[in-house]
């Protein structure tokens, strides 16, 4: 797996550098491109860009970037308790990632996700689906546990798919959930392909989503699946090359 993700990702710098030395290099916000990305909230209309801009930097794990930004969207709306999930998964880093997460980063991502549900009253029924969901990353500090605290969080965002199948977000980030709880002995890769097909449909449909992108190339980073992801690596430095 690491293999093949290195061999993805060389593929990756060496078609965004070229792309970077063929354009002019611009330092305004109004330049920067991350894909587009649109995810509901009932926090103040005034940060929904700032919103949508944090979850496409969550969706390209580019995290200290990510919370830096849900930051900004609770200084403009103190009650978004939806900057707090997002704050929360970020603290998470990395699903893909087995490594079991330090005692100090446990404690800021169950800060971030108390402090969403402490503002659940200036949230929707969806809302409290999707904060309740991260609080399970966070459900103890007993690094033996670690493992079901991730099974958890996949059924619970798969519970949430169930309940709102219209969110495109959710399924979005179940796919990545169902990925990072697949069974490393399973050489069917059932999760993989579970998430594959969801993304894959939602990719046709949403070609400049940099999650949908970067989750494909995630879902099938193993030999016998890495051909199925090219299109989402070549696309991927088109989507999101800042």
């Amino acid at each position: 797996m690491v293999r093949t993700a290195c061999v993805i990702a060389f593929g990756l710098s060496l078609f965004a550098t070229s792309v970077r030395s063929q354009q002019p290099v611009h330092d305004s916000a109004a330049q920067e491109r991350l894909g587009t990305v649109h995810f509901p909230t009932s926090c103040a209309d005034t940060v929904s860009p700032g919103f949508d801009r944090a979850v496409a930097l969550l969706h390209s794990f580019e995290f200290g970037a990510s919370i830096r930004a849900f930051q900004g969207v609770l200084a403009a709306d103190r009650t978004c308790a939806m900057a707090w999930w997002g704050i929360a998964l970020s603290q998470w880093t990395n699903p893909m990632v087995p490594n079991i997460r330090p005692p100090e980063l446990l404690a800021r991502g169950r800060a971030a996700a108390d402090s969403a549900l402490r503002l659940s009253e200036y949230t929707s029924a969806r809302e409290r689906a999707w904060i309740a969901a991260v609080a399970r990353l966070y459900a103890d500090a007993d690094p033996r546990s670690q493992r079901q605290r991730v099974d958890d969080y996949e059924r619970a965002m798969a519970e949430l798919v169930a309940a709102y199948p219209e969110d495109e977000e959710a399924r979005i980030f179940h796919a990545i959930a169902l990925v990072a709880a697949a069974d490393p002995a399973d050489k069917r890769y059932a999760n993989q392909l579970r998430a594959g097909a969801v993304l894959e449909e939602l990719f046709a449909r949403r070609p400049d989503h940099p999650g949908l992108a970067h989750y494909i190339i995630h879902t099938y980073d193993v030999p016998a699946l890495a051909a199925r992801a090219s299109r989402a690596a070549r696309r991927y430095a088109e989507i999101a090359p800042s």
